[in-house]
């Protein structure tokens, strides 16, 4: 319904320029699961603004829905690792989220000291967050402690 009334309501001009209209028709076909649809998207978000950086963490996140779970750690880390253009700046706020995925998603793969590396980068980050946040950072916190009891139990090669 919001989406047909912004189709309806908002001028073709202007919808072809906002970045924010391509990454939320991706998130709503990620949430209604059309992840080849959701690939679509990004490919023409991609195509529309000739900026391949822009889709890396939504790309991350239809990869981590398909489990293709090392694929989306390829694109999560890209998305660290972006040094281009405004990206920079923009992918700041995305730091913290994107290492909280990373750590869970090292977790199911087995990867214990990267899962470890990236819950307490996220945690780190967090800190201080808002408290509406830090049950969040808790649960990272609680799962570096989980790992390393695991790790302590793994025969030393």
């Amino acid at each position: 319904m919001l989406e047909s009334a912004y189709e309806r309501d908002v001028f073709s001009g202007l919808r072809q320029g906002d970045f924010g209209s391509f990454g939320a028709k991706v998130e709503l076909e990620i949430a209604r699961g059309n992840l080849d649809d959701a690939m679509t998207a990004l490919d023409n978000y991609v195509d529309h603004f000739s900026c391949e950086w822009c889709a890396f963490f939504q790309r991350a996140r239809v990869f981590e829905h398909m489990d293709s779970l090392n694929k989306a750690v390829r694109y999560y880390q890209a998305d660290l690792d972006n040094t281009v253009g405004y990206g920079v700046a923009l992918r700041a706020t995305m730091r913290a989220p994107t290492f909280f995925r990373l750590g869970e998603i090292h977790s199911q793969l087995g990867n214990i000291d990267s899962a470890i590396e990236a819950y307490q980068k996220f945690s780190d980050i967090w800190v201080d967050a808002d408290d509406i946040l830090q049950p969040q950072v808790q649960y990272a916190r609680d799962r570096i402690d989980q790992l390393l009891i695991v790790k302590a139990r793994e025969p030393v090669n």
